[in-house]
């Protein structure tokens, strides 16, 4: 967990549900470890500012979490020095019904198919050009594989 209101949340339910806190989010805060580290600092989930970094340190004190976990995924410096132009804007208000038919991918299904979720996306941009605008797909497709 990485945010106050999970450690709030989830103090809560101890008991029935377990959960880690890593190492880089009680010790790394935002935006200063962007400002010095840049993409270097950029990993998922974010690291967060210190109002929740101080709830983080709280749970521990308080013991509510369960593990201390290195969450560890190396990425050579080379990765982590490259763009990343891909952009989705999600409107977190909306809601989505999954339907094959408005499956945009190759394959044409999913297995969420029937669950509805909210937050649906309204807007990509893919190397400075809008490429999905409210379920439209503009122009034709330009993208290329990433290669790292």
């Amino acid at each position: 967990m990485t945010t106050k209101e999970e450690v709030d949340f989830l103090s809560q339910h101890k008991g029935n549900v377990s959960f880690e806190i890593t190492p880089q989010h009680l010790t790394l805060t935002a935006p200063e470890c962007y400002e010095k580290l840049g993409t270097y600092a950029q990993m998922n989930p974010p690291i967060r500012n210190k109002t929740h970094q101080n709830r983080l340190w709280y749970g521990v004190r308080n013991n509510f979490l369960d593990i201390i976990g290195s969450d560890h995924a190396p990425h050579l410096k080379e990765n982590k020095d490259k763009n990343y132009p891909d952009l989705t804007i999600v409107d977190m208000n909306a809601k989505i019904l999954i339907k094959n038919e408005n499956i945009e991918s190759k394959c044409k299904w999913s297995p969420f198919v029937g669950m509805e979720f909210r937050g649906k996306p309204v807007l990509t941009v893919i190397n400075g050009q809008i490429k999905m605008k409210d379920r439209k797909i503009l122009g034709v497709p330009t993208g290329q594989p990433l290669v790292f």
